[in-house]
This record gives structure tokens, C-alpha cells and sequence, in this order.
């Protein structure tokens, strides 16, 4: 018997951990559990428990609270200081065409997005003349550009571009 994933599990997907039960050979595992009464009782206690509810988690008291990118945008757009950077990972962000970036902002993180359009890319950061280093790891726009490597070519100041 061969035991496995025929879908990506994902992030916090349920997964039981029976290795540290019964440690065992691929190969003879099946006829060892045939033959093992307490250890099929044993696993079978475990999986019982497969229905049962987690408690909730508790908040993490030293995680720093994230605001929504609505916020955050807010937040950088009133600001009486420079804002150098932004920090837009996993904000499943699908275009950048609504943003206005401080034109002093050296650093673009868009890591995790859903950004499509290389012109789009092009376009609204075009218009930071600071801009030094831009990622854009983990979106579409890496796959579906067919010419994605020369985007970065684009920018003047770029020292850095999807590390």
C-alpha cells in the first residue's frame, strides 16, 4: 500500500502524523499491520479523532498586526516622511493601474500577487525614477511575459530585480 496526495494540500489543510506510532519499511509495511493487532488498535485511536475541532488559536501577541492594503496605501500616501518602500506581498493584487506610488520610493515588494500585464508593470513604476529594486516573484506576469526578463531593463536605477 502506498499512501499518497493527489491534490495540492495548501496552507493549513489537515494532515495526520502516524510516523512516530509505527516507523515502518514501504515494502512490508502492508503485511506488518495484517499482522499486528495493537498497532491497527493503535492507529485506529488516532484516526478517531480525525472529527473532532481544533481550538481556536490563540492570538499571537508578538505578531505584528498587518493593515488591508487599503490602509496601507493610505497610511504611505499621508505620510509627512519619505516613503522609500513598499512592502505588497500577498495582498492578491491583480493590477497596479488605481496606485500611486510616492515618486521617491526606491523598493517595490509585490511578491504573491496576482499582477498580470507586463504593461501595466511597466507604466505605473516607469513613473518612480528612484526605483532600485522591484520583485515581483510568484506572479502571472513571470509565466505568461514572454519577454518578462527584459522588463527590468526598462528602469534606469534598478539594481535589483526578482533577486
Amino acid at each position: 500500500m502506498h499512501l499518497r496526495a493527489l491534490n495540492d494540500m495548501g496552507k493549513g489543510k489537515d494532515v495526520f502524523l502516524v510516523d512516530h506510532a509505527w516507523t515502518f519499511k514501504q515494502r512490508t509495511a502492508y503485511n506488518d499491520l495484517k499482522k499486528n493487532e495493537k498497532l491497527r488498535e493503535r492507529l485506529d485511536n488516532i484516526l478517531r479523532f480525525g472529527n473532532k475541532k481544533d481550538l481556536p488559536v490563540p492570538e499571537n501577541p508578538y505578531e505584528k498586526k498587518r493593515p488591508s492594503l487599503e490602509d496601507y496605501l493610505k497610511q504611505c500616501e499621508e505620510s509627512k516622511e519619505d516613503v522609500l518602500e513598499y512592502q505588497l506581498d500577498d495582498y492578491e493584487i491583480s493590477t497596479l493601474k488605481e496606485f500611486k506610488f510616492r515618486p521617491e520610493a526606491e523598493q517595490v515588494s509585490l511578491w504573491n500577487n496576482n499582477i498580470n500585464d507586463p504593461n501595466d508593470v511597466t507604466k505605473v513604476l516607469m513613473a518612480m525614477p528612484n526605483l532600485k529594486a522591484l520583485w515581483l516573484n510568484n506572479n502571472p506576469v513571470q509565466v505568461n511575459c514572454s519577454n518578462f526578463n527584459v522588463v527590468g531593463d526598462v528602469f534606469e536605477k534598478l539594481e535589483i530585480f526578482n533577486s
